[in-house]
């Protein structure tokens, strides 16, 4: 009970504060869970902290996120002239064999719920959500997994990435890319965005 009403309090926070901010950066870029732009019922693993460097046409926006508390996530992101950009994210329900995932969360002025599940052949996921900022509007994404992670071991270190290819529409605009997943908790990132060209992200996941 007490730690549910410290993660009300936080989210509560969070949101005041991030209400003068600015809108919502993509989700790739911004450090926190999700796609190329929308956010996912995905949330950081209780304890860790993932660092990132997004770059897209208006500039480079480093990030830090971090996982608190079991089934919540919190960020900031440095959007150049801008300022900083704040995020929270907390996950309703865990995604299962039998029902998505719910989260509910806040990045920037944007106020957002998100539902996540895995469709069809393995790898494949769908998530669907609404957001409100200025306005509100219905957000989507698509990502398939080709391959899965391989292991790194002293005879391979640098093992093949897990590859995902992934399309998310924001409300706004259309973008398609894809993930490369290393082990170790490095993560590529690379796309296209309707209206903006070239987007790419470098994140690294870990625990102190």
């Amino acid at each position: 009970m007490r730690r549910t009403r410290n993660i009300a309090l936080a989210l509560t926070a969070l949101a005041f504060m991030a209400w003068a901010a600015h809108p919502a950066a993509a989700a790739a870029l911004s450090g926190a869970t999700g796609l190329l732009q929308i956010p996912t019922a995905d949330v950081l693993p209780d304890g860790q902290w993932r660092l990132a460097a997004g770059a897209a046409p208006d500039g480079l926006m480093p990030a830090v996120a971090y996982g608190p508390y079991p089934g919540f996530e919190i960020g900031v992101t440095a959007a150049g002239d801008n300022g900083l950009r704040l995020a929270a994210k907390y996950a309703l329900v865990s995604e299962s064999a039998s029902s998505p995932g719910l989260a509910i969360g806040m990045d920037g002025k944007t106020v957002y719920a998100v539902a996540s599940r895995r469709v069809g052949s393995p790898g494949v996921r769908a998530h669907v959500g609404v957001a409100a900022g200025d306005e509100a509007s219905l957000i989507a994404g698509v990502e398939a997994r080709l391959r899965s992670v391989v292991v790194a071991s002293a005879d391979t270190p640098f093992g093949p990435p897990a590859v995902s290819l992934m399309a998310d529409y924001d409300g706004r605009r259309a973008a398609a890319g894809a993930r490369f997943d290393f082990a170790g908790g490095l993560e590529l990132w690379a796309g296209y965005r309707q209206g903006d060209g070239v987007i790419a992200s470098v994140s690294y996941q870990t625990g102190f």
